[in-house]
């Protein structure tokens, strides 16, 4: 039996917040894949729509992580199916999302 690895979509918005948010994705990445996880990510919420659209029905996709602020978060609700398992990694300025 092939092994299946599950996969994470990471939806990054490079003008959140401050400017380490760059970084703080990438070492999310690095943890995602460390952990066992195929870990890809996006700066257009259009490919990662579709990536994800095509992960899940392949049954390989674990979730979609927003790393950004409050309007990436929104905006991801949107435009993804609601089942999917929606992540948030708060790089805004504000994250009042993330903290209520």
């Amino acid at each position: 039996m092939e092994h299946v690895h599950s996969h994470v979509l990471i939806a990054a918005n490079p003008k959140s917040g401050a400017a380490s948010g760059g970084g703080r994705v990438a070492e999310l990445r690095e943890a995602l894949i460390a952990d066992g996880h195929a870990c890809d990510v996006h700066y257009s919420l259009g490919e990662l729509r579709c990536s994800a659209l095509r992960l899940e029905a392949l049954g390989q996709l674990s979730a979609v992580v927003s790393a950004g602020g409050d309007g990436t978060a929104g905006a991801l609700a949107n435009l993804l199916p609601s089942h999917l398992p929606l992540l948030l990694f708060p790089l805004g300025t504000e994250n009042l999302l993330a903290k209520h």
